[in-house]
């Protein structure tokens, strides 16, 4: 017995709908506030989450064209296959859809450290002054907070971890500390 590819492109399509609704609403009403309100971010959840919509709705659209096309191939040739090969796609796309889920876990989080370390390096940011967000940081790169650190003594490591100047004395002079000269 054969199994028309329509059939196929319908899952394909089903699983790119996955994608994308789990795609929609990820930056939160709360993270639009802050930006409208003008606030300080304490996490880097809003981030993460908008990264990983990106991320997943690329899947999605990947999955819509494959899925258009197969079933546009099946009815326009009226190509069948059979109901093994056709159970085996279904399996191994299955697949495929979570191993893309964990692979684009790992892509985010590289992409984030890229992006932040690249900011970091370029603007001036107050660790002292944001710890929640100091820690998240440092837990993004592989720094976690031992018992026995200060304040002072983490934000060191962490600098360093970063590669980034300590910052000038706030008594002598209000320059960025990684202005460049």
């Amino acid at each position: 017995m054969e199994t028309n590819l329509t059939a196929l492109g319908a899952f394909c399509l089903l699983l790119a709908g996955m994608f994308q609704l789990s795609s929609v609403g990820r930056d939160s009403a709360k993270y639009r506030l802050v930006l409208l309100l003008g606030a300080q971010m304490t996490s880097l959840a809003p981030l993460r989450g908008a990264m990983q919509s990106k991320a997943r709705a690329q899947v999605a659209a990947i999955l819509w064209v494959v899925g258009s096309a197969t079933i546009v191939v099946g009815e326009i040739f009226h190509v069948g296959i059979s109901t093994v090969f056709f159970y085996s796609i279904l399996g191994g796309m299955t697949g495929l859809s979570v191993f893309l889920i964990v692979l684009q876990a790992g892509y985010v989080e590289n992409a984030m450290r890229r992006y932040l370390l690249t900011h970091l390096r370029e603007f001036a940011f107050s660790f002292e002054d944001n710890l929640a967000l100091t820690r998240e940081i440092g837990d993004l790169f592989g720094l976690p907070s031992a018992h026995e650190d200060t304040l002072e003594s983490y934000v060191r490591k962490l600098r360093e971890r970063l590669g980034l100047k300590e910052p000038q004395s706030k008594l002598f002079g209000r320059r960025a500390p990684h202005a460049r000269v």
